[in-house]
């Protein structure tokens, strides 16, 4: 989120004193990142560290902080692992919000600063890493597994019918539905087509393996020394390689669509055969749910602030020339 929270700083500086040790905290907002739930600050303690601090509400998984560490002990450095608590814990929590406190890493991510080919290969043989980590038995009941549901794609459509039958009062509100309207035929290909992929996924036999599942250009880091990490990981789930592939190629954010990208991706990640169903069910799916995540925050609220009008504009790109909605078709044509 780009503003605030509504929870006291002090409340944040005790927790963070009570529960990882920590003394003269200063804490900085960082007004970064699409996701409303998560919030970042920088923070300084003692005077000297420097410190990251990401506060998750809602639907913070365990395994988004546990499995960092275990990619780290199996030799993935392209990792920030989050810091234990004084209870040797990978997070704790404040009134409805998760803690996790990380090493504060400086750099730019995969969309401020584009890979270098060398660091496409690297990007390329971590996720082979994350695909191929073997969980613990008793982490395995917190990550979910894809089941290829239409939930999104009926929102969807409660949507279209939504922004057909009703005038919205709020300006960016009204840009959003007046925008959907126009391309409405775009809209309802892509449900219709990720609806019908993804009955034919249902009756194939795919290997599942766990997947970051939300593998686009912000959630890669390069520090100031050119190392890359794999940042963000609150959307863990097992489901077919190609949930995470898919970003490769896909566009996301008008980024990650440039020739020799992906053979460059490949090198790294090694030679396996991709499931093009899958690729594109998922580059179509992707699109489905974030019209519903977008109309969620501009359609049926007023709040949000700054939010609002940055949302919109994300919201637009999609449609663009070489980005998510003509990559998505066009894989129609593998």
């Amino acid at each position: 989120m780009i503003e605030k929270p509504a929870i006291q700083e002090s409340l944040i500086i005790a927790c963070l004193k009570n529960h990882y040790g920590l003394d003269k905290v200063i804490l900085e907002f960082l007004p970064i990142g699409n996701d409303v739930n998560s919030a970042v600050y920088k923070v300084l303690a003692n005077g000297t560290s420097h410190l990251y601090l990401k506060l998750r509400r809602n639907d913070f998984n365990k395994a988004s902080v546990i499995v960092p560490h275990l990619l780290k002990e199996n030799s993935v450095k392209q990792v920030i692992a989050p810091l234990l608590t004084k209870n040797q814990q990978e997070w704790t929590t404040l009134d409805e919000y998760s803690l996790a406190l990380y090493p504060y890493v400086e750099g730019k991510n995969g969309f401020q600063n584009p890979l270098s080919d060398e660091q496409w290969v690297e990007l390329g043989a971590a996720v082979k890493g994350l695909h191929t980590l073997q969980v613990p038995q008793e982490l395995l009941k917190s990550i979910p597994n894809e089941d290829y549901s239409s939930v999104y794609r009926d929102e969807v459509k409660k949507i279209i019918q939504q922004i057909h039958g009703e005038n919205f009062k709020d300006d960016v509100a009204e840009q959003l539905a007046e925008f959907m309207r126009d391309n409405v035929g775009k809209i309802d290909h892509t449900v219709k087509r990720s609806d019908e992929l993804a009955e034919e996924l249902k009756k194939q036999q795919i290997e599942f393996v766990i997947c970051h599942a939300d593998l686009h250009g912000a959630n890669v880091l390069i520090d100031t020394n050119n190392q890359l990490y794999i940042v963000d990981w609150d959307t863990l789930m097992f489901a077919p390689k190609e949930r995470d592939l898919m970003f490769v190629g896909g566009g996301v954010g008008g980024f990650w669509n440039k020739k020799g990208e992906e053979e460059l991706f490949y090198r790294g990640y090694g030679e396996m055969k991709i499931n093009h169903t899958a690729l594109t069910y998922y580059r179509y799916e992707r699109i489905v749910q974030d019209i519903v995540e977008f109309s969620k925050r501009l359609l049926l609220v007023s709040d949000g602030g700054k939010d609002r009008e940055c949302s919109l504009e994300k919201f637009k790109q999609a449609f663009e020339s070489n980005n998510v909605v003509e990559i998505a078709m066009r894989e129609e044509h593998f």
